[in-house]
């Protein structure tokens, strides 16, 4: 597994930096939530023609763009 980011500070930034270590820090709801993302994408990755990538955006309600994105993918 690979993980990559970006400053939330750095609205300039073109290229995702490698991290090391990843923390998310997350209420049970939200944990919850990101679970069913994760277990959806389990289940779309198999289909005839899958994705590159999937947004967490784009599936959560509620998402605000003052949060940060969660994107899983495909790597191999």
């Amino acid at each position: 597994m690979r993980a990559f980011g970006y400053d939330k500070n750095d609205l300039e930034a073109e290229t995702p930096k490698a991290l090391r270590e990843v923390t998310l820090a997350l209420t049970r709801e939200e944990l919850d939530s990101v679970i069913a993302f994760l277990q959806e994408v389990r289940c779309k990755w198999g289909q005839e023609r899958p994705q590159s990538h999937w947004h967490f955006r784009d599936w959560a309600t509620g998402w605000k763009p003052s949060e940060p994105d969660f994107i899983i993918a495909c790597d191999g």
